[in-house]
């Protein structure tokens, strides 16, 4: 029996910007009823490859076959029309509107002039009904979770019926149980019909939703294959080849270290109080699930919130941030986790969003100065390994690695003077190597012994990789803390699954 004809096939894909080619010849195949996950490091090439299949980039070379159509010039219209729907990280929601209403928007059903609501609703009805009936037309999308958006954005896609669904990254701001949720739909997805590809940097989603793995280094596939026959050792190892063998835990720093930041008896809005200190040379990780005041902590210190209330010292001197510009000014940085609304300017270049709080320091008689830009640009690209290294590029442009890059980058330049770097789930919707790079770039920041970090994870593995103290933080303030030599990932799961048993 012939085989079935794919619904994507993919033939020697090539893509060069300004150029440097970062799509080399990519082969890729997805059937129906099939979730092929896209794997690969930072400036692998993923992004690029669904940026040609979305109509959002013209490839260079090579074809593209859509159920059997080859297809030289895609555009978003035309690959629309063709069947590719793409789902990406963040939302584009609007939250003041209904789940219908966002389904819709764009492409309203018209009757005599007026808009159908009914048939509207009728239809999205159905579809909802279909992803397992967990939201109503009706609800508002502001009230819904992230998981709850991430759904309105499938059902949207699901209206024009298509056959091949790209999910970019999408459970990176998911909470355990929506990801749980959003997995067993993908794979009631696949079951209906659909060509799916995935893409991910939780590589512990993979068992769980796909059937083969292709993984993406340095512009080219290096394999593909089942997933049945790997492991997830195999896989990371295959995206960053010695990525598990480079695992460095921050050391202790001395008991006499100088504090950095004190906090004592500290109140953040309606929170408890909490008192902790973060020592220069040190990388202190906040352990804690969605809802414990992990980010509020981090806004609080920053000004993002008001004055903190309770005393607060940053080296040495009570301190009170009503505003971030004072907290910058003081030596404080904050790395939010959502890049696109809080970390970045979407409307700016990556030389833009990576020079943009030195952009004064740097200019000459009042007038910015194009060479010592650039000259830092590539000095900073260098060191954060940004693959393409390209200031005019669009920060839409950039990959996830390559995002959360640049915002951790603005920070380490030589123009910079913060002795205290905070991050919020940095890490978030990146792949394991441009994790690496990460924790490299963190662990540096620190080694002068001079400076800090404060970050907050939800991902237990990582406070034990990166962090060399830990705080578990609850609803009702800090719960434990310690040396990480002195537990491992089961031990702090088990506080907070401790915290969370006493609070039902």
């Amino acid at each position: 029996m012939a085989e079935a004809q794919p619904a994507l096939e993919i033939s020697g894909l090539r893509k060069s910007f300004a150029g440097i080619e970062v799509v080399k010849g990519v082969d890729l195949t997805v059937h129906r009823g099939e979730v092929v996950a896209l794997l690969g490091a930072n400036g692998a090439g993923k992004s690029t490859v669904i940026g040609c299949l979305a109509g959002n980039h013209r490839h260079d070379g090579g074809t593209v076959a859509i159920d059997g159509r080859v297809f030289d010039d895609l555009d978003p219209l035309k690959a629309g029309k063709a069947g590719i729907a793409v789902i990406h990280q963040h939302p584009s929601v609007v939250e003041n509107l209904s789940v219908v209403d966002n389904m819709f928007l764009g492409r309203e059903i018209g009757r005599g002039g007026l808009i159908d609501r009914r048939a509207q609703r009728r239809q999205a009805q159905a579809v909802l009904d279909g992803l397992g009936g967990q939201l109503s037309p009706d609800t508002l999308v502001a009230d819904l979770s992230p998981g709850g958006r991430q759904l309105v954005e499938i059902a949207r896609a699901l209206l024009r019926r298509p056959s091949i669904l790209i999910l970019d990254e999408p459970t990176a701001a998911l909470g355990k149980e929506d990801v749980e949720r959003l997995l067993a739909q993908v794979r009631q997805l696949a079951a209906s019909g659909l060509a799916i590809l995935y893409v991910t940097h939780h590589l512990q989603e993979l068992p769980k939703v796909a059937d083969s793995v292709t993984v993406m280094r340095d512009g080219l596939v290096s394999f593909s294959r089942a997933m049945s026959e790997l492991t997830l050792a195999n896989i990371a190892e295959a995206i960053s080849p010695g990525y598990l063998r480079a695992e460095n835990p921050a050391a202790p720093v001395a008991a006499d270290a100088p504090a950095i930041l004190e906090l004592d008896q500290a109140r953040i809005g309606r929170a408890p109080p909490i008192s902790f200190s973060v020592r220069a040379g040190e990388i202190v990780g906040v352990f804690g699930l969605l809802g414990s005041g992990r980010t509020n902590l981090l806004e609080g210190i920053f000004g993002s919130r008001g004055a903190i209330g309770g005393i607060m010292r940053f080296r040495g001197a009570p301190s009170s941030f009503t505003d971030p510009g004072a907290a910058i000014a003081a030596g404080i940085a904050l790395v939010a986790s959502d890049r696109v609304r809080q970390s970045a300017f979407m409307g700016l270049n990556a030389l833009e969003n990576l020079l943009m709080p030195h952009l004064g320091g740097m200019a000459r008689h009042f007038r910015r100065s194009g060479k010592a830009e650039a000259a830092e640009f590539t000095r900073i690209a260098q060191r954060l390994k940004i693959n393409p290294p390209l200031p005019g590029i669009a920060m839409g442009a950039l990959s996830g690695g390559n995002a959360q890059k640049v915002a951790v980058g603005r920070w380490l330049s030589q123009y910079a003077d913060s002795a205290l770097l905070m991050l919020d789930e940095p890490t978030q919707g990146i792949d394991v190597g441009a994790r690496a790079d990460l924790y490299d770039l963190v662990r540096g920041f620190v080694a002068d012994g001079e400076r800090a970090v404060l970050f907050t994870s939800s991902d237990a593995d990582e406070i034990l990789l990166l962090a060399s103290r830990y705080i578990v933080l609850g609803r009702d303030g800090i719960v434990a803390a310690g040396n990480i030599a002195e537990i491992d990932a089961d031990g702090l799961v088990a506080l907070v699954h401790e915290i969370e048993r006493q609070a039902s």
